[in-house]
């Protein structure tokens, strides 16, 4: 109580094994919320997928301009759809972010309870990866230098449905 995980940038994530749990496949749906803080200007805040193998299913990366984009991928390994923020979020604020995707008819992205990013576009279906790990705070396979977060997540909520707008009321503190 009263600490968040805190992420180095070169050696730090968490790793929650390759679940089903943690698959669009699971349920055909998937919410992930939760709270970032960071200044850094890129790494992985989570990712299903491996690099090395080039096996990909869902991830939300943080760019050098301190946006954040979701992505999932398709069977062949290829981008199914994807949704990137206008918001930043790496001011040293905390940031309450939650990625809701529907396999196969939309992604959304919403930060600090904002208007969301949405997609209704899909290329292909998405695959279960079933050897691949769910971590936070990097993406299995890239270099520590371009994947790592440096930062810190707080509160991390999975559900295996789209939750709605309706259910993303936050407190700051």
């Amino acid at each position: 109580f009263g600490f968040a995980g805190a992420f180095n940038g070169s050696s730090s994530k968490i790793d929650l094994g390759n679940s089903q749990a943690f698959s669009v496949t699971n349920t055909g749906e998937i919410s992930i919320s939760l709270w970032v803080k960071t200044t850094d200007d890129q790494g992985y805040i989570y990712a299903k997928g491996d690099d090395s193998s080039a096996k990909y299913e869902h991830n939300l990366e943080l760019f050098a301009n301190g946006t954040l984009k979701s992505a999932i991928y398709n069977s062949g390994g290829g981008l199914a759809a994807s949704v990137t923020s206008t918001a930043t979020v790496d001011d040293g604020n905390w940031h309450h972010v939650v990625v809701t995707i529907d396999n196969g008819s939309s992604m959304s992205l919403y930060i600090d309870n904002g208007t969301p990013v949405t997609t209704t576009s899909w290329s292909g279906t998405v695959a279960y990866q079933s050897t691949v790990p769910f971590l936070l705070g990097a993406f299995e396979g890239i270099p520590a230098a371009t994947s790592k977060l440096n930062g810190s997540l707080d509160q991390i909520r999975i559900y295996d449905s789209a939750i709605s707008a309706a259910c993303l009321l936050y407190t700051s503190d």
